[in-house]
């Protein structure tokens, strides 16, 4: 199979019903747990810890989402309940008690809106709302 980050050809048109994972290579215990404790510390570091629905925009080609929304200086902007993560601009995270679909759509299509016009970029919202397609 063609997978690569958040895409796989044969699944384009098509669907999986389940799937069989392999190691690429035998590893001790230790060494596993010690690489999970390395990726979880790099999360808390780099990640939001607030509730959030996660990466909201997918990367454009050659760039990363958050990168463009936080050079345009929107880190800890609101709409509403929703806030663009001070720690991660890719996140929009919620500050009350709206649902995250809710307080993410304002956010993000408001994060969108200031990213397009400067950046003719154009990325996938993943975690708006089912049917909204191009948000940034």
């Amino acid at each position: 199979m063609n997978v690569t980050y958040r895409e796989c050809r044969e699944l384009v048109n098509a669907f999986a019903l389940g799937v069989l994972l392999r190691p690429a290579a035998r590893a001790e215990s230790e060494d596993i747990s010690r690489q999970v404790g390395v990726y979880r510390r790099q999360r808390a570091e780099t990640q939001p810890r607030e509730p959030s629905a996660g990466c909201i925009f997918k990367n454009p080609p050659g760039v990363s989402a958050g990168q463009l929304i936080d050079e345009l200086g929107l880190k800890g902007e609101r709409v509403g309940d929703a806030e663009v993560s001070p720690v991660h601009a890719n996140f929009i995270i919620n500050r009350g008690g709206l649902p995250v679909r809710t307080s993410s759509c304002s956010c993000a299509a408001s994060a969108s809106a200031c990213v397009r016009p400067r950046h003719h970029a154009r990325t996938r919202g993943t975690a708006v709302r089912p049917g909204m397609g191009d948000v940034l």
